[in-house]
């Protein structure tokens, strides 16, 4: 047998959905808190993770680039710095938020 193909909640489903929702937060705060840290998986968020990669990579080669006294790295590492998290904080600014 086929899966039902998902279909969009109604006002009542999402009502309901929404009233359990705060019965779980008044019931168990914690569990709320670890079912709602799944949120972080939108558009906006996986943008800001890239750039905060990114910033982490650049930093990483700059370094190496100084202790290995190797020009090249540095120079690869200063202009990840400089290009790939500002732009990727302005996709990420650009996204719909999520929900």
């Amino acid at each position: 047998m086929p899966a039902p193909e998902p279909a969009p909640m109604s006002r009542r489903e999402r009502r309901t959905l929404r009233a359990i929702e705060v019965a779980l937060t008044d019931d168990d705060p914690d569990l709320a808190l670890l079912l709602r840290a799944d949120r972080g998986s939108g558009r906006r968020e996986q943008w800001t993770r890239i750039a905060r990669r990114t910033v982490g990579l650049a930093v990483v080669l700059f370094v190496a680039g100084l202790i290995l006294a190797v020009p090249v790295l540095m120079a690869v590492g200063a202009m990840i710095l400089l290009v790939l998290p500002p732009l990727a904080w302005v996709v990420a600014h650009f996204q719909p938020p999520p929900g």
